[in-house]
């Protein structure tokens, strides 16, 4: 094999090489505080942008310490409960609820990346921006929740915290958070001006199991000491197929709520949707993947067809068997990326490079990354849908900073050699 140092130099046409793509840091990879993080790896790492988690656990805590500190009288909903020593509220709860959230969160957003692109600390480097904002709320294609009883069995049935209604509600007003961070606007205290923070209102989403937890009042066993309530002993799992109709419908549920809202006259979004690898996920190989975008085809999703496109995450893509060349056809449904490197199977992810070279041509990530480079974001097929130009590193669970600037440092390298030794590179 040879190495890319060892390349023929006669490749190095100016006329063959691509405009490298962007790299990308999904703020879940770490703990730190927002503001810190951005500033860290824009720093270190020379990367400024980010997918942003919507909401971490940091986050949540910290809106906590701006509505106490700035923005006195505002919280967020549902209120914390103050006799519980953690903060139980989950994202999808939080994003759920109403305008008033919605607005805090913008308001915090907005001040920690100005913040971040303060003159004194930017040193000479680009201002930080976001490339998408990230999500995780897989009960978008969870089954209706039971119906209540009345009378004495009231009590045995299991009511989920959050159900799919939630979760399209949460979708959908991320999707509207992700269409005012794209548009400039004056502070609605000081009347400052606020710069746009997004170039394209793209919002990824993870698409649910294929599992479901059994309701019936057969299935429920005595909870578990400090548990809430009544739990099921048993699942039962739906066809893929029709989890993937329930997808589409409630997807297509999330096309009206943003539509009637007062961001909906912007139509420019799109929902970015990845695969995970594994038996029991709804979207988690290449058969589920065409048999989404067919049903797509359906007049009945006319309206939803401009607002979905795929979240390439290279990791689970190679984990699930899907080649790059498998993607060829469908680049143009491609709106956005991510990477990191494991070994061959779903574990904790790890620096790239680790498992996977990235000093060879032959490397496994090299294939992606050059489909990633040659999309065409004007291209009639795409039907509007927007192409971030990024790819993010994903590396869940990461609690150590090293790794996130190794990962980054080894994505420079290989974007490089996409731009500049492309034709090298099999597809």
């Amino acid at each position: 094999m040879q190495s890319i140092g060892e390349a023929d130099a006669a490749t190095n046409d100016p006329g063959d090489r691509l405009e490298p793509i962007e790299r990308s840091l999904i703020t879940s990879c770490s703990p730190w505080r927002l503001g810190d993080l951005i500033c860290e790896v824009r720093s270190v790492s020379g990367v400024s942008l980010v997918d942003l988690f919507i909401l971490r656990d940091a986050d949540i805590e910290d809106i906590d310490l701006f509505e106490k500190g700035v923005e006195k009288g505002r919280s967020l909903k549902p209120d914390r409960d103050r006799d519980e020593s953690l903060d139980t509220r989950t994202s999808t709860e939080i994003l759920a609820a109403d305008d008033e959230n919605l607005d805090l969160i913008e308001d915090w957003v907005r001040a920690e990346f100005a913040g971040c692109n303060r003159e004194e600390r930017l040193g000479g480097a680009e201002k930080a921006g976001i490339a998408a904002l990230a999500t995780y709320f897989p009960a978008i294609t969870a089954l209706p929740p039971p119906e209540v009883p009345t009378g004495d069995n009231a009590s045995h049935v299991p009511v989920p915290r959050v159900d799919f209604r939630d979760a399209t509600q949460a979708i959908a007003n991320t999707v509207r958070l992700a269409l005012r961070l794209k548009k400039d606007r004056k502070h609605p205290k000081s009347g400052a001006e606020e710069p746009a923070l997004m170039r394209h209102a793209v919002v990824e989403i993870v698409c649910g199991t294929t599992l479901d937890r059994c309701a019936c009042l057969a299935c429920q066993k005595t909870p578990p000491p400090g548990h809430a309530g009544p739990v099921s002993e048993r699942g039962f799992e739906t066809k893929r197929e029709l989890k993937l109709q329930l997808l589409c419908d409630r997807l297509l549920e999330v096309v009206k709520l943003v539509k009637n809202s007062k961001e909906g006259a912007d139509p420019a979004w799109v929902l970015a949707l990845e695969l995970e690898p594994g038996r029991t996920y709804v979207l988690n190989d290449n058969e589920a993947i065409q048999t989404l975008l067919n049903r797509l085809k359906d007049d009945k999703y006319a309206a939803l067809r401009p607002h979905v496109g795929l979240n390439v995450d290279i990791a689970h893509m190679r984990i699930a068997g899907v080649r790059a060349e498998d993607l060829y056809p469908l680049r143009d449904w491609i709106v956005h990326a991510h990477i990191c490197d494991h070994p061959g199977m779903h574990t904790r992810d790890q620096v790239v490079g680790t498992w996977t070279p990235v000093e060879r041509y032959e490397s496994e990530f090299y294939p992606y990354l050059r489909l990633l480079a040659e999309i065409d974001p004007q291209s009639p097929e795409r039907a509007g849908r927007p192409f971030t130009g990024a790819v993010a590193l994903e590396l869940e669970g990461c609690g150590r900073i090293n790794w996130i600037h190794q990962s980054l440092v080894a994505m420079k390298r290989m974007i490089e050699v996409v731009k500049h030794h492309c034709q090298r590179i099999p597809l």
